[in-house]
């Protein structure tokens, strides 16, 4: 339906400046993208990362993971170590994203997301049927309160409504 390359595309946009921007304050740390995009499912997961690898075909050459896709059932140190070199826009599921906010090493946390300008939670209404809710709560209180949020949900019960009353507040 072009859904993902509908909101994928002024991510993009945003998560290149965001990229820019890093490489001339010389920022190191923990990874920092600028957009995060929710997924229920691994298999999501990995569908959107993939079409996001096909849109940053000419990301910067420096920035080795433009994209990275977390999700949990598979061995987290790859996903760290992909983490680890940077990222501007993680693409994961809610539970392995609680997983690596709440992991913290001698330096610090693994994954901030404090810059993230862009927050994107695909079929919401199927990650809160999942009992991903108190996870999407977790997440959305480590991102900053001026940023975009996008919400799609195929229904509208009154669990989503809630959550995007309290995820996209007043309209």
């Amino acid at each position: 339906s072009g859904k993902t390359v509908a909101f994928l595309l002024p991510c993009l946009t945003a998560a290149s400046a965001a990229a820019r921007e890093r490489k001339k304050a010389n920022q190191k740390g923990p990874a920092t993208p600028s957009t995060l995009v929710l997924a229920p499912t691994r298999e999501l997961a990995t569908q959107i990362a993939e079409e996001c690898a096909k849109l940053c075909f000419d990301a910067p050459k420096q920035q080795k993971n433009w994209c990275v896709c977390c999700y949990g059932g598979a061995n987290a140190r790859p996903q760290l170590s992909f983490l680890a070199r940077g990222v501007e826009v993680l693409v994961a599921t809610p539970g392995r994203l609680v997983d690596f906010l709440e992991r913290s090493t001698q330096r610090g946390p693994l994954v901030d997301l404090s810059n993230v300008r862009f927050a994107v939670l695909d079929e919401a209404d199927r990650m809160l049927d999942m009992g991903f809710e108190k996870d999407i709560r977790a997440i959305v209180d480590e991102m900053p309160v001026a940023r975009q949020t996008f919400l799609f949900t195929a229904t509208w019960p009154k669990t989503v409504q809630r959550v995007a009353a309290d995820i996209l507040g007043p309209s």
